[in-house]
């Protein structure tokens, strides 16, 4: 597990780095509250990259003023991110030069994606996903200057969106799965992420007895660690281990630094993880 870098920037943005990525000098983040908004209503307070979502009713002005934000931290304009609608499910769309923008400063139906990755070998495109409790996972290909984002939730985990992401990576810009290195965000750890028993049966249905060393059963409940079922689907896509960063904090457990939708019990902003070629 790599020690990830965590930055806080006097405009109150903050945001960690992966290691991994940043050997290759790829600019990402994965966003984390800081002091952007502290005075607030304290379930929103912080850079909250929602676009009105979480039952805020000011999410979208304030959302706006935050990419603005992080922009200008990231050396990003904000016309060049891009967000998808999430719909927990495995759908991966390669962004052309005429991406950028959509979902965030283009916001009309006709410009809105429905998917859960984005891939893109085109330079000034931010990628962007967004989540407050499921995976974030960030891909970059040094060989062919390629990245993608995909947000996967336990269903997208099960599916396999992350093994998805590479594969379209591979088929579209001809990445070598050996070349990508992938780093995923904080998201809900096992230690938090107690559920019923259909989250591991999806799991075993799709990865057999590969998902058991994620699984632990504690009574009538299951503890289920999202990132380790995702290097898995990376591994078996052809990662190698070296080329797989994955981050052990946990957004339900830090109030102070996340957003978590299960321990805010859906009230809550959104933090996101962003790749840009530049």
């Amino acid at each position: 597990m790599s020690e990830f870098a965590y930055n806080i920037h006097g405009n109150g943005v903050a945001y960690l780095t992966a290691p991994l990525l940043s050997h290759y000098g790829v600019t990402h983040a994965f966003t984390a509250r800081g002091t952007v908004d502290a005075g607030i209503d304290a379930d929103f307070a912080g850079l909250h990259l929602g676009m009105g979502d979480g039952g805020d009713d000011c999410g979208r002005e304030r959302a706006m003023r935050n990419y603005g934000l992080l922009g200008e931290t990231l050396g990003i304009n904000i016309n060049d991110f891009i967000a998808a609608k999430q719909v927990h499910g495995t759908e991966v769309i390669e962004v052309s030069a005429a991406g950028s923008g959509r979902g965030i400063t283009r916001r009309d139906e006709a410009d809105i994606l429905t998917c859960d990755g984005l891939i893109t070998s085109v330079p000034n495109t931010c990628l962007t996903a967004r989540s407050a409790d499921c995976v974030i996972i960030l891909f970059y290909d040094p060989r062919n200057h390629a990245c993608g984002v995909c947000h996967a939730g336990w269903k997208g985990t099960a599916a396999g969106i992350a093994a998805e992401t590479v594969r379209r990576m591979a088929e579209r810009f001809g990445s070598s799965p050996t070349d990508i290195v992938a780093a995923t965000g904080p998201c809900i750890q096992p230690c938090c992420f107690e559920t019923d028993e259909n989250v591991p049966q999806a799991m075993r249905e799709s990865l057999g007895g590969d998902a058991d060393a994620f699984i632990e059963r504690r009574g009538a409940k299951y503890h289920v660690s999202l990132p380790g079922i995702n290097a898995t689907w990376l591994r078996r896509a052809g990662l190698t281990d070296n080329n797989i960063a994955l981050c052990g904090e946990c957004t339900c457990c830090d109030a102070e630094r996340y957003y978590s939708h299960r321990r805010q019990k859906g009230r809550r902003g959104l933090q996101a993880g962003v790749i840009a070629l530049l």
